[in-house]
This record gives structure tokens, sequence and C-alpha cells, in this order.
């Protein structure tokens, strides 16, 4: 997954307390094994004649290859009123070339410029600060429903969850591990935590109480490509842990082609799809800090493998990448305007903002 900087001067939010000064805004772009594609040796005159084409409505979003460049000025939008003033890679063969395509892009030098740690608000050093609005599919202004199962989430990650447990298992599978002899717990008392096991991690979904519980997961995760196919089952004489806080992370945004009404009781995403690449998949994401009114974004691309028409109003966050899992979902929001997809190779590109205050 790697990680570019961007010089952010024009932020869109101001924000008391840090002089609205320079900030960086951290983009992590998830690449490879379920993550996006990424070329090599783009021609960055031909993606920004693409782009103007898009913006002036001449053509759709199509640039299958190169699934992980969209992500910069789509995210972009999100941040800033003006085009950033440089660009710095995590030094990965992948950050670098996505550095490269977001300099030519914007015509801007590639590296921290000078004075960085006196000039520069960011996530970690001498200031911290966020930016963003909502934004949506082609530029849209949505408004996210934060539901009752994401409030159950948020509350436990940072007020609850404060005791988790470890142990070993005495049986594992593709859903489930079963634990040794721990302390006794009550029926459902870690659904939704995270449980690491050897080398792989999964949300509990539900697990039976006692000194010796079957813990059941959503599936076990590859902590390298958690976006990607599922993880190994892990031995069957594992130790795990279940941490303290109940760290689940909404990064997994599905897209629906049903108009309907969000409510914050929802626990799914009506009419999700789930094939011709439109299949529920992790996020970039991307943040400056978080200063009121703090925020990040989720970026998510999704490239039509279809030929007939479909009509996208809808996207939503979850915790698991498995459609269906109970107590997922944490944010849902309609698409205004809509997107429609109609031909193979069509790409629909969406910048989630999530605010606080």
């Amino acid at each position: 997954m790697p990680t570019l900087e961007f010089g952010n001067h024009s932020r869109l939010s101001p924000l008391p307390g840090t002089e609205n000064g320079p900030a960086v805004t951290t983009v992590n772009i998830p690449t490879g094994d379920g993550g996006l594609t990424l070329g090599s040796g783009m021609d960055v005159e031909d993606f920004r004649r693409h782009l103007r084409e898009v913006h002036s409505g001449q053509h759709p979003v199509e640039w299958p290859e190169q699934e992980a460049a969209l992500v910069i000025p789509s995210m972009w939008g999100a941040h800033a009123s003006e085009p950033p003033k440089w660009v710095a890679s995590d030094g990965s063969p992948e950050g670098d070339e996505l550095a490269r395509i977001g300099s030519e892009l914007y015509q801007i030098p590639v590296g921290r410029p000078g004075l960085f740690d006196d000039l520069y608000y960011r996530r970690v050093g001498k200031h911290t600060l966020i930016t963003g609005v909502p934004a949506g599919v082609y530029g849209c202004d949505p408004q996210a429903i934060f539901t009752n199962v994401g409030r159950e989430v948020w509350s436990n990650s940072l007020g609850g969850g404060q005791v988790g447990t470890s142990g070993t298992a005495t049986g594992t599978s593709v859903t489930t591990l079963t634990s040794g002899a721990i302390t006794s717990v009550t029926s459902n008392q870690y659904a939704e935590y995270r449980l690491t096991a050897g080398t792989v991690w999964g949300n509990i979904v539900s697990h039976t109480s006692g000194t010796t519980p079957v813990f059941t997961v959503d599936r076990w995760y590859n902590p390298a490509t958690p976006g990607g196919s599922a993880g190994s089952t892990p031995s069957s004489s594992s130790t795990f842990l279940i941490s303290d806080g109940g760290a689940s992370s909404a990064w997994f945004v599905g897209i629906g082609n049903t108009s309907f009404t969000p409510s914050a009781t929802d626990t799914s995403l009506t009419g999700e799809q789930t094939t011709q690449g439109l299949v529920r998949k992790i996020a970039p994401f991307a943040i400056t800090s978080a200063v009121a009114p703090a925020s990040y974004t989720l970026t998510p691309v999704w490239t039509y493998t279809g030929s007939t028409s479909i009509t996208l109003y809808s996207v939503a966050c979850f915790t698991s990448m498995v459609v269906g899992t109970a107590n997922s979902m944490v944010f849902e929001t309609l698409l205004s305007p809509t997107a429609t997809v109609t031909t193979n190779g069509q790409q629909v590109v969406v910048t989630e903002a999530v605010t606080g205050s």
C-alpha cells in the first residue's frame, strides 16, 4: 500500500488554532491483490486530456489499468481548492510511480520542501490538522448517515472494549476458532472485535459463552492485502489475541443499484452489487490530521466489467469485506447525481468524506 504526501496550501475547511497554514495531506492507496491496478510509464498528458474530457461530460471515466492513479485527482477535490505544491513518495516503486504521475499531472516537484518541519501542519510532527468536505461520484455532495451499528463500533473503540483476551486454539475452520481454556466469557461479549490468530485476523461476528468459546469470524484476512482474497485458515493450535478496544475499521466500501431512503437503523446496503467489477473493496484513505472539524476521505474506484446499463444510487462503508456480515455497516449515503455504467471498462470514482466536529 504505497503512501503519498501532498503539500496542501489551499485547505477547504478553516480550522481554529492552525492559522490556516500549509498542511500535509497523506494518502494511502491499496494496490496489488484486491487493491487498485497501477501500470507503469503512464503518459500523463494523455491522462490529463482524459480527465478534461470526463469533467466536460465528453467521455466517461475509462482507465482500467491505472485505477490507482485516478485516486489522486478524485481525492484532491475533497481536500483543497487549488493544486498541491509538491508531492513526496514513501520510496516504494509504486509510491515513486504515483509521485511521478502526481508531479507531472500538477506540474509540481517531487520531495518535501525545505523547512518542512517548521512550515507544515501534519499528522505527526509540530502540528496536526485536517481538511475535507463531503464529496461523491463525479463531484456530487452526499451527506452520509452514521448508522446505529457505526455508533456502537465508534463508542466501543473510544470508550468501551477495555478488556480483551488471549489464548491457544484447539480447532479452526475458514470462519471459526475454538478456544482452549480462557477466563469465562458471556455470549457475544466480543462481537465486532478483531481476533488475530497466527498471521491472520478476522472480525468476530458472534461467539458462544464459557471458558472454551467458539468464535465465528466473517473471514480470515491477510494483513498485507486485507482487500484481497481471504487469508489462509490459521493452525488449529494457533495462539490468538482479541485486542482491547474492539478495533474494527470501516475501510470497505460497497456500491448499490437501488434508490431508497437511508436510515440509521439500516444494517445492509439495499441493492449492493456483488459482481461485474462492482464488488465491495478496500478504499484508499487520506487524512491530514485531527483538529476539529476532523475529517478523512475514502476514495474507492470500481471498474465495470459488464455490458448492460446499471445505474448506481448509493454507497456504504463497512468493517467487513464479506457481504451480509451482521453489524458491519457504519455509514451509508445516496449519490447525487447518480452514476450509470453501460460498457466494459467504465469506472466509478467516489470520494467519501467523513467529517466530525
